[in-house]
């Protein structure tokens, strides 16, 4: 709270407080799953708590001040609310350092409950928690915005200055072109199974194989390319029929069946 003016440390901890007594007026009983179930539909479903995705590295997510005002914040700024009002109103919370990333457990009966803050209060199994990525979310948004193609992923941002946009010249043109943006269909197998983890959306992650029905008419009849150019009209290069292409495709699409 230093490094902002005019900041009333007072008034912080008033609507801390404010907080915390709202969730034990909701909850009469005083037990420990009415505490957390009102502790969360008042922080995040009424206050709108939540990671600040699209500005994650923004310095205001870490003012505890400003996050109060915006309810957008870091994974340590949102779970330092919900411990400090978790334990005003009765809870015992204690925070987790993850790596990159911070949550919180919460103490139920003889067993802890792990909640991310950053993502709504999503709450937590060991086994989830064990085999979580750090930050998910902000990766795979930024990957979707710079890399995702009909045909697969980019092998490098059409924003770096050795990005090539297409596959093609002499050997020596192309092998510079091969890891420089050349779009690579198996990639996006990889990326489905990155998007289902986060937006758990099988009929949008099915959308993104499109493309490939009619490719499979295209360069080699029945089959998928090795490797497109990295913008439209993203022209198949490469060997005409890549196993590691049509495999990828494959498992992905069994992936995303809703049936």
């Amino acid at each position: 709270m230093h490094a902002l003016d005019d900041v009333d440390p007072q008034r912080v901890e008033d609507r801390l407080r404010t907080y915390s007594l709202r969730v034990k007026e909701r909850s009469p009983s005083q037990s420990i799953i009415a505490l957390q179930a009102n502790l969360h539909e008042m922080l995040f479903d009424e206050e709108g708590f939540a990671g600040n995705l699209e500005r994650y590295y923004s310095a205001l997510n870490s003012y505890l001040p400003v996050v109060l005002d915006t309810r957008y914040g870091l994974p340590i700024t949102l779970s330092l609310i919900y411990k400090v009002v978790g334990q005003w109103a009765g809870l015992c919370v204690e925070g987790i350092n993850a790596p990159g990333h911070f949550m919180v457990r919460v103490r139920c009966d003889r067993s802890w409950m792990i909640v991310d803050p950053f993502f709504g209060g999503q709450m937590l199994t060991r086994g989830d928690f064990s085999h979580a990525r750090v930050e998910r979310r902000p990766v795979v948004d930024v990957v979707s915005e710079k890399l995702v193609t009909p045909f697969g992923l980019r092998t490098l941002s059409p924003d770096h200055p050795d990005y090539k946009r297409t596959y093609a010249g002499d050997l020596r043109a192309r092998d510079a072109a091969y890891h420089q943006g050349t779009v690579w269909p198996w990639l996006l197998g990889h990326y489905i199974d990155a998007r289902l983890k986060v937006y758990r959306d099988k009929t949008e992650a099915r959308s993104l194989l499109r493309a490939f029905a009619d490719h499979l008419h295209d360069a080699g009849i029945g089959t998928i390319s090795e490797i497109f150019d990295a913008e439209p009209p993203f022209r198949p290069r490469g060997c005409m029929a890549q196993a590691w292409s049509v495999a990828e495709v494959l498992r992905a699409y069994l992936l995303t069946r809703t049936g």
